[in-house]
């Protein structure tokens, strides 16, 4: 039981630490990272820039949508970034056109859902699009 001792201590404190890494201030620092290196890692400064930043991501990676104008491609593009959450580096996808893929800035998306409010709609009504 004297060995066991120390071992149940280091399981519960183990347990424990994903307790402290999904706190609001963890989170927060979380999307400041993988927003800030995904930025970076853009091949161009964009004008209006727009980042999305996937709240979860996946077990091993963190997510990103940055849209903004890019003055090479003379339109509003976005990229797709992945933040690989152990090296804490990141890298993007080539541009991708605002055909394929808009991102909304706050002002915009809260218009969007004032609208569909106003319609009655609701998000399986937008599937269509």
């Amino acid at each position: 039981m004297r060995m066991l001792t120390p071992f149940l201590i280091v399981a519960a404190l183990v347990g424990a630490a994903p307790a402290f890494a999904s706190s609001s201030d963890a989170w927060s620092e979380f999307r400041d990272d993988v927003k800030a290196k995904c930025v970076a890692a853009l091949p161009e400064k964009l004008k209006n820039e727009t980042v999305f930043v996937d709240e979860f991501g996946t077990e091993k990676y963190g997510v990103a949508l940055i849209s903004g104008r890019s003055d090479q491609e003379k339109a509003r593009v976005t990229f797709a970034c992945v933040y690989d959450k152990q090296s804490r580096s990141a890298q993007v996808t080539g541009a991708i056109g605002r055909e394929y893929v808009r991102v909304l800035n706050d002002r915009q998306r809260a218009a969007v859902l004032e609208r569909q409010k106003s319609n009655g709609a609701t998000d399986e009504s937008d599937e269509s699009e």
